[in-house]
C-alpha cells in the first residue's frame, strides 16, 4: 500500500473542497496546511473545509510549500486573476514536487503552456483536475463511438450548456469542463469558429469545433437559474446517446437506437477520490493519462473564442510549437531577421 501522503493545498475551491474529501475519508493520507482562498468561497463550503481538516495548519503565504517535506502533494486552487497562479506553479513544477491542479486554472494559453515546457524538461507528478475528461460516462461514450453498435462511427456532437452563473470566468470554466469531454469522444477537433455578439457573452455565444476526420462539436450556452449542467447528444448512423452532467446529481445516459434502448445511472463516481489516485498512480510511475498538453490544448481552445470572434472567421488549433525547442527557433530566427533589416540598415547609412 501507498506510504501516508500529507496534502497541503493552495487556496480553497470546489476542485480543492473535492479532494479535500477524499483526503479526509482515505485513512492512508491527511491535510497538512492551506492558504487562504484567493477566491470568494461560500460560508457552508469553508465551514466543511475547516472541518475536514481541523488539525492542518493555516498558512500565510505559499511560499512555504517548496520548503523540503513541507508537504507531499500540493492541491492548486483557482486565484483572483490569471496571473496569480503562474508563479507558484512555476515553481512547484521546477521542484518537481507533486501537485494537483484546478482545470482550468486560469484561461491563459502563456501559464499552461509554459508549465508544460517546464513539466517536459524537469519531469514530476503533475495532474490537471478534469474529472469530466475521467468519468465513466464519458468511457462509455467512446466506446459507443469505437465499438460496433448504432453509434460506432460518430462523429457528431451537440453541446447545450445551462448556464448558473452567466460571468465570463464561470462559463468558460464550463466550458473548458465540456471541451475536456467532448474531445474524448472527438480527439480530432484542430479548428474553432465563434458565433455571437461578443466574447464576454455567454448567453448568445454559439461555438463549433471541427475536427480532421469530419468530426463536429455544436456548444451554445443558455443562462437560467436552476443548477448549472450539460447534456451531450451523440449522433450517430442509426441512433443517438443522450449524456445528461449535473455537477450535484448522478450523470445518467440514455442510449436510443433500433433495438437497443436503455438508460444508465453513474452513481459511484467520485471525482476527488479519482484525483488522488491517479496523484498516487503516477507518483508509482504510471505516467499514462497525466499528459498537461491535453489540459493546455483544453485551455487553447477556450482562448480562441475571442479570436474567432475577432476576426469573424475559422481559427486554426495547435498550429504552434510551444516546446522549448520551437521557442528557440523562433527566437533565432527572429534575431537572424534583425541581424538582417540592420545590416541593410548600415548599408543605406553607408552609402
Amino acid at each position: 500500500a501507498l506510504r501516508l501522503m500529507q496534502f497541503a493545498f493552495l487556496g480553497i475551491d470546489e476542485t480543492a473542497l473535492a479532494i479535500a474529501r477524499a483526503v479526509a475519508a482515505d485513512p492512508r493520507h491527511g491535510i497538512l496546511s492551506f492558504t487562504e482562498p484567493a477566491r470568494p468561497v461560500a460560508d457552508d463550503d469553508w465551514a466543511e473545509f475547516t472541518q475536514l481538516a481541523p488539525q492542518a495548519t493555516r498558512l500565510t503565504g505559499w511560499e512555504v510549500l517548496l520548503q523540503q517535506g513541507a508537504a507531499d502533494v500540493v492541491v492548486v486552487a483557482r486565484g483572483h486573476t490569471d496571473d496569480d497562479r503562474l508563479e507558484p506553479l512555476r515553481r512547484l513544477v521546477q521542484l518537481a514536487i507533486p501537485t494537483i491542479v484546478a482545470h482550468p486554472v486560469a484561461i491563459s494559453m502563456l501559464l499552461y503552456y509554459e508549465i508544460d515546457m517546464i513539466h517536459r524538461e524537469i519531469g514530476g507528478p503533475l495532474l490537471a483536475y478534469a474529472p469530466s475528461r475521467w468519468h465513466p460516462a464519458t468511457a462509455r461514450l467512446v466506446d459507443f463511438v469505437t465499438g460496433d453498435g448504432p453509434l460506432a462511427g460518430a462523429n457528431q456532437l451537440v453541446v447545450e450548456r445551462s448556464l448558473g452563473d452567466p460571468a465570463p470566468a464561470a462559463a468558460l470554466t464550463a466550458f473548458v469542463a465540456d471541451v475536456a469531454l467532448a474531445r474524448s469522444v472527438c480527439p480530432d477537433l484542430n479548428q474553432i469558429v465563434a458565433m455571437g455578439p461578443a466574447a464576454d457573452d455567454f448567453r448568445n455565444l454559439g461555438v463549433q469545433l471541427v475536427g480532421t476526420g469530419g468530426s463536429m462539436v455544436q456548444w451554445s450556452a443558455v443562462a437560467s437559474t436552476d443548477a448549472a449542467g450539460a447534456t451531450f447528444t451523440l449522433r450517430g448512423p442509426t441512433g443517438t446517446a443522450r449524456l445528461a452532467t449535473n455537477p450535484d446529481a448522478p450523470w445518467s445516459l440514455e442510449l436510443r437506437a433500433a433495438g437497443d434502448e436503455r438508460t444508465e445511472t453513474f452513481t459511484d463516481f467520485d471525482a476527488g477520490a479519482e484525483a488522488v489516485r491517479r496523484i498516487e498512480a503516477i507518483i508509482g510511475g504510471d505516467a499514462a493519462g497525466a499528459s498537461w498538453l491535453t489540459a493546455a490544448q483544453d485551455v487553447e481552445i477556450a482562448a480562441s473564442i475571442s479570436r474567432s470572434l475577432a476576426k469573424g472567421r475559422k481559427v486554426e488549433l495547435f498550429a504552434e510549437d510551444y516546446s522549448e525547442a520551437g521557442t528557440f527557433k523562433g527566437t533565432m530566427a527572429w534575431v537572424g531577421c534583425a541581424i538582417l533589416m540592420l545590416v541593410a540598415f548600415l548599408v543605406l547609412v553607408a552609402g
